[in-house]
């Protein structure tokens, strides 16, 4: 197959076949070749043999999974009409896979296939069963002329590189670096819709997906001629797609302007004349009453207002305080103001007199007015965010309902420790608890353990022997324990209450009647005393003295306080919930492990959205003044975005409260502005700290609690254009600016370093045509590059994707003379008016010609010397539709600092 594929390859490439001397364009060319093979059996010639190579009247399909790629994409809207239609295919030589001849003289060779585009009204394509193929009808007039097919196909090869035969091993070694491309040379109108079709370029392929005979030994003919009325040809391949606006990247771009501030933009006025009842008798002056109210983009530091705003009334600050005060005051309930961050804060008032960002939230109506627009976006997603956050708690309302149930075992075992088993002596509160000590801790083992250790019988603690052991029981009574105090018992159970400490055990002075209660015993109950009192009577010898050892002070009071605290319902019942729930980290409650356990949702989703619901304008301030094709530079407001995320957090922490939600109130639920989605950065940290004493100190300032990644004053650049609904993949980027020795106008860095590039920290949008991008650059540093640099550029580049081939629209506001005919010094001025020579024959044309006289002897310079016709190749090289991008320096869309004079 490899060798195969190399021996067809180059058989494309040089233009030359064993056996087919007739080359394209000649006369007498037949839609099938005849070969003669000879061959040698062991040095004896053979017979020869008369073989034939397939033609295109041996082919009726095409496998689609030879496609890579259409441009444009199948029911794709909005393409560019000075774009060429074209299609990709895997195998790199299959557009000439069945032409029956080598190149001529000059390289060219007809492809077999052909792609056309033709308007969708006015042409059918239809599917009879009685055909291999679906059939295109269209008048000959819409199809390109198909002796000049070879201009319009041609073989891509990426990344060759130079050394000899690199092409050669490419080919064969590394398919996936090759395509084969057909180009329609269509001039496209805007807004229509086209149909697009891969279709034989030969008569005898035509005759062959009709159904109809084909002679194979037959002239080679095209299979159209574009005068014939009307062309019934087989499809191979199809697809639709409609074109736009007589618009590419390059002159969407060519039309920006970057503009200075302007004015309106980013600043609205709020007016303090509608305050309520409370605040209507307060006599505030014509600064104090109408305040600046910026949104979460504003203008930068130097294109503000040389006086800084205007300070809220000092009364006005006192009547708020004293409003907002005033639920704390004496405790009684009232309906007040909110307290903004108290929730989240444990604060209870505010104070008008205090520095810090509680003060200046609470008590600056503009700030003010930002918290209650964050409040205000919880009530309208209320509904969507409560059932985000119960979605997030999971099952947690079912071990909250476990949690409480053991509460109330807990309750009531406590109850009855205390009552039952907390009096009892500790001989007692052994003998009850003998089956579950095992269980109990005490010291370096268990109660058992220490009990087994002191030498003590765990037998006397079963129940036969605490039945005959009895306090007041018969055999006490004889062996005179019975006035013992309590713990002594079974310290005692050995030896007579005053019997030197030589004296026998007690046991083995009793008389015979011991025996006769032991053997009177049930069996089980005499077989458990027996083994209890082994070592202290020996039914065998009767009253035989037998020595006893000693049993050791046992640590009777501490025994029984790891009794009572291991038997604590605190302990017992906690272990066991515990063993049944499993609780992520976070969700466990704190001191209590069978208080509510609590789930504080968080969320990561750009809460601007949720601003840009309300109004546009509180986003951008203005935002409708900025004329289209407008860029300029504005900057983040720290102090509008934490009000807005404060008053957010403290309305949603009441929500959950009011809807019985288990959480933490003071937890920091949302913590994302800005959108950070497709800039390669997490979105873990979010915008701002979490809202508590420690990141939120009480005297520091607002707008001073940002995170690391989403510093102070962020430049932004906002974009008003169609740009980016046309080209929504367009690279925005920053690239440092570079100026070499002696230069007078500064050019970009070298951007493939990634210290000259920064790529958007976040980005939004604002309606439909208004989009922005922010950058971690301060106005300092994008002036100067942080010091006596040359700054920053912000770049739109068109991203440099799959190849697209066209030619440009010729502005036709110019005198004629000026965009039809003549030579373009470069490649890239080449336009649809190079290619006719006067105005009628400009609007007569529909497809590229693949040959003009003028531009036949004239090489592009910045095109590799490429000339107009030359061949396949060259043509895809002038067409080629290169990547474009514009560089706008930070400096020339930053307004002028207060010490310059304004400049142009």
């Amino acid at each position: 197959m490899t060798t195969a594929r190399s021996t067809l390859l180059s058989w494309v490439r040089e233009g030359t076949a064993v056996g087919i001397e007739a080359r394209d364009g000649q006369d007498g060319l037949t839609n099938r070749v005849e070969l003669t093979l000879t061959a040698e059996v062991n040095g004896v010639p053979a017979p020869d043999v008369r073989a034939h190579l397939l033609g295109p009247g041996d082919v009726v399909g095409l496998d689609p999974r030879l496609v890579v790629r259409t441009d444009p994409p199948h029911l794709g809207v909005d393409y560019e009409p000075n774009n060429f239609p074209s299609i990709e295919f895997d195998p790199p030589a299959l557009p000439w896979l069945f032409t029956p001849a080598s190149a001529d003289d000059n390289g060219r060779l007809r492809p077999w296939i052909s792609l056309v585009v033709v308007p969708q009204q006015g042409a059918t394509v239809t599917a009879d069963p009685q055909q291999p193929t679906p059939v295109l009808r269209v008048p000959g007039a819409e199809l390109p002329n198909p002796r000049e097919a070879w201009a319009w196909a041609h073989t891509e090869v990426t990344g060759v590189p130079a050394m000899p035969d690199a092409l050669t091993t490419i080919l064969s070694d590394a398919p996936e670096r090759t395509v084969s491309r057909l180009i329609c040379p269509r001039r496209l109108r805007p807004y229509t819709a086209y149909l697009a079709c891969v279709v034989p370029t030969f008569l005898a392929g035509r005759l062959a997906g009709l159904g109809e005979p084909v002679e194979n030994r037959g002239p080679l003919l095209p299979a159209w001629e574009p005068t014939d009325a009307e062309v019934a040809l087989p499809v191979y391949y199809s697809w639709q797609f409609s074109t736009g606006e007589q618009e590419d990247f390059e002159s969407l771009v060519s039309r920006l302007t970057g503009r200075r501030g302007i004015p309106g933009v980013g600043t609205r006025v709020l007016d303090l004349g509608g305050l309520g009842h409370e605040l209507a008798g307060l006599d505030l002056g014509p600064d104090e009453r109408r305040l600046g109210f910026e949104g979460a983009l504003r203008v930068p530091e130097a294109d503000r207002a040389e006086e800084a705003d205007p300070d809220v009334a000092v009364d006005l600050r006192a009547r708020l305080a004293q409003l907002v005060n005033a639920g704390a005051a004496d405790g009684t309930p009232r309906l007040t103001p909110p307290l903004y961050g108290g929730i989240q804060t444990t604060a209870t008032g505010v104070d008008p007199d205090a520095p810090g960002w509680l003060a200046e939230l609470n008590l600056d109506p503009r700030f003010r007015a930002a918290a209650g627009l964050g409040s205000r976006a919880v009530a309208d997603r209320q509904e969507e965010l409560m059932a985000a956050a119960w979605t997030r708690a999971g099952d947690l309302p079912a071990v909250n309902r476990l949690h409480a149930r053991a509460q109330l075992a807990r309750s009531a075992a406590e109850s009855l420790l205390a009552r039952h088993l907390g009096p009892l002596p500790a001989d007692a509160l052994l003998r009850i608890t003998a089956s579950v000590q095992a269980g109990v801790d005490f010291g370096s083992s268990t109660v058992t353990g220490d009990l087994r250790t002191a030498g003590l019988p765990l037998a006397l603690l079963s129940v036969p022997a605490r039945r005959l052991l009895r306090p007041r029981g018969p055999l006490l009574r004889r062996a005179g324990l019975t006035g013992t105090p309590d713990g002594e018992r079974l310290l005692r159970i050995n030896r007579a209450p005053d019997a030197p400490s030589d004296a026998p055990p007690v046991m083995n002075t009793l008389d015979t009647s011991m025996l006769d209660l032991t053997s009177t015993a049930t069996d089980s109950a005499a077989a458990s005393f027996r083994t209890a009192t082994t070592r202290v009577l020996d039914p065998l010898t009767a009253l035989a003295p037998v020595p006893v050892p000693t049993i050791p002070d046992l640590a009777l009071p501490q025994l029984r306080a790891a009794l009572l605290l291991g038997l604590a319902p605190r302990n017992t019942v906690g272990r066991r919930v515990r063993a049944r729930v499993r609780l992520p980290a976070g969700h466990q409650p704190a001191g209590d492990d069978l208080a509510p356990a609590l789930a504080p949702p968080t969320f990561t989703d750009a809460i601007y959205e949720a601003l840009k619901r309300i109004s546009d304008d509180l986003l951008l301030p203005g935002a409708e003044r900025i004329p289209s094709n407008t860029v300029l530079l504005l900057e983040t407001n720290p102090r509008f975005v934490e009000a807005f995320m404060v008053g957010l957090n403290h309305e949603f922490a009441r929500e959950l409260r009011w809807r019985g939600y288990p959480t933490d109130l003071r937890a920091t639920y949302f913590r994302h502005f800005w959108d950070v989605r497709g800039t390669g950065r997490a979105a873990v940290d979010g915008d701002i700290l979490p809202i508590d004493e420690e990141n939120w100190p009480a005297g520091s300032a607002l707008g001073s609690h940002l995170t690391a990644q989403h510093a102070a004053d962020q430049l932004v650049m906002v974009l008003r254009s169609d740009l980016l609904r046309r080209y929504p993949r367009t690279m925005v980027r920053a690239v440092l600016a570079a100026r070499e020795a002696g230069a007078a106008q500064r050019t970009l860095a070298d951007d493939s370093i990634a210290a000259n590039v920064k790529e958007p920290v976040f980005a939004g949008s604002i309606g439909t045509d208004l989009s922005f991008f922010g950058f971690d650059l301060d106005e300092e540093e994008a002036r100067s590059g942080g010091g006596p640099g040359e700054g920053w550029f912000v770049v739109l580049e068109q991203p440099p994707t799959e190849s697209r081939f066209g030619l440009d629209q010729p502005d036709e506001t110019l005198p004629e003379a000026e965009w039809v005919g003549g030579r373009p010094g470069r490649g890239a001025d080449l336009s649809w008016g190079h290619l006719a020579d006067s105005r009628a024959e400009y609007d007569q044309l529909t497809y590229a010609p693949a040959v003009v006289d003028r531009l036949a002897d004239l090489p592009m310079p910045d095109r590799a010397g490429a000339r107009w016709g030359a061949g396949s190749a060259d043509l895809a090289v002038l067409t080629r539709q290169l990547p474009v991008r514009i560089a706008l320096h930070a400096d020339l869309l930053l307004p002028p600092r207060r010490a310059e004079e304004p400049r142009q």
